[in-house]
Parts: C-alpha cells; structure tokens; sequence
C-alpha cells in the first residue's frame, strides 16, 4: 500500500512530463516568419512569449479576410502544418500556427488551464487585427488540440470548428493508458470536451479515423451527437491516428467547410 501511495504521488508530480510532449521546431516557426508572405504572431503572456506565425491570404486583406485557427496534436511540430495548408492561404484565407507554451521556441510550460487562457488570448489578438474579418474566424484542433479548441468554441463566437480525432475527455485516453491508477484523482491537466459540447452553437465537422487505436472513433461519435449546433462527421475508413489531419479527404472536406 505504501508503495502504490509512492507510486500516485509520482506520477501526480511528474504528470506534466507525462502529459505533453513539447516539439523543439523553433527553427520552422522562424523560417515562417522570415518568409514575405508571412508576418509573426508574438503574444506576451506575462509569464511566457509565445511565437508563432499568422500565414497570410493571398487576396481579400483590405477588406478582412477570413482566418484558421489551428491547434496542434501533442509533439506536433505545428510549422510543418504550412506546407498542406498553403491552399488555405492561397484561398483567401489567414492561418495561424502558434505553438504552445514550451513547444517550438515558445516560452513556458505546458498545462491545460495555461494553454486554454493562451487560446483565448490569441483568438482576441486575431480578431483585432484589421486584416481579419473577426466574424469569419475558424477553430481547427488535432488530438491534443481538440479540447483547446473545443474551450475557444465554447468562449468565444468562431465561424465554426473542425475537430480532428478528437477525444470526449483526455482524462479517458490517460485512464486507458493507466488503468492501474485513480487517474480521475490524479489528473491536474484535463480538457472535458464533452462536458461543454452540448453549450456549443458553432457549425462542427468532426474527422476521424474508424482504425483509431489511441482514440477511438467512437469518441468523435459521442461529441457530435452532444454538439450543440449543427454537426458531421467524416469518417475515415481504415484509417488510424497518425497523419488524419492532412488526409486528403480531410483537406477536401475542410475546404468545404470553409467555402474556398
């Protein structure tokens, strides 16, 4: 008994390291930004700067053009997200890749209230910018990302949002990796997306592999029948976790889903 308890209280202190696993890509955001097409997207938290890159529209700037939101999957490196999404640029629409706190030259560390706040944050400093029609942003979240981006949906008023083998509660993926433990107790850095789906009014698309052994697609199910607002989901057959977000069949459905 003594050494389970020793055991809990390890895994509670080393959680974070458990959790996250920060990408060290600083070189690709700052190849971004070095680029002309391409200005820098700084936020200064207080405690940490995050650095990231706002991809720019092609067309459609002095009028606002619409932007994409994405939030990245747990080591992902979200500067490698530029090359598949160059037709959403060309399109007319912004992307915004910022890494998380920790990750990619981005200073801080990880956590779930932290990356939330971020989020948020981020999505103000967007809408502020008068090259944005503030009333045609966008979320688009990846694993990890989709609970960031399922809490910005819930706090803010986005054009719609674009779930990418996302899970019902992280809490659940982390309890069947450790079903030995009282992960529910133990857990500091959970994202419920099921919790606040039901609150949500924004259009859904969810994406998600039907051969998808670490989340498993009955997860994307579950929250586009709690959705809130109108909601889909694509389903992938036979395939997996790694590399749903640039399938083809996702780029296309994305495209769809944001009129370009």
């Amino acid at each position: 008994m003594i050494a389970y308890a020793a055991i809990c209280v390890g895994m509670y202190v080393a959680q974070e390291g458990l959790l996250f696993h920060p990408t060290a890509d600083a070189a690709g955001i700052e190849g971004l930004v070095a680029a002309a097409e391409n200005d820098a997207f700084e936020l200064d938290r207080g405690d940490a700067r995050l650095r990231g890159a706002l991809l720019l529209a092609t067309e459609g700037e002095e009028r606002g053009a619409p932007a994409l939101m994405y939030f990245g999957g747990n080591a992902e490196a979200v500067a490698r997200k530029a090359g598949p999404f160059a037709w959403i640029r060309e399109g007319g629409a912004h992307v915004l890749l910022l890494p998380y706190r920790g990750y990619d030259g981005s200073e801080g560390q990880p956590g779930a209230e932290r990356m939330r706040a971020d989020a948020l944050a981020a999505y103000d400093r967007l809408a502020a910018d008068p090259r944005v029609d503030a009333g045609r942003i966008y979320g688009m979240g990846y694993s990890m990302g989709t609970g960031v981006a399922t809490y910005l949906a819930h706090e803010r008023d986005l054009a719609g949002l674009v779930l990418v083998a996302p899970f019902r509660r992280l809490g659940e993926i982390a309890e069947g990796s450790y079903p030995w433990l009282p992960v529910g107790l133990l857990l500091a850095h959970d994202f419920d997306s099921l919790s606040l789906a039901p609150e949500i009014r924004e259009r859904l698309l969810v994406i998600h592999g039907d051969a998808d052994t670490l989340i498993p697609i009955d997860h994307g199910e579950a929250l586009r029948e709690a959705w809130g607002g109108p909601g889909e989901l694509l389903r992938l057959p036979g395939r997996g976790h790694e590399g749903v977000s640039t399938d083809p069949e996702t780029m296309a459905s994305l495209r769809r889903f944001l009129s370009l």
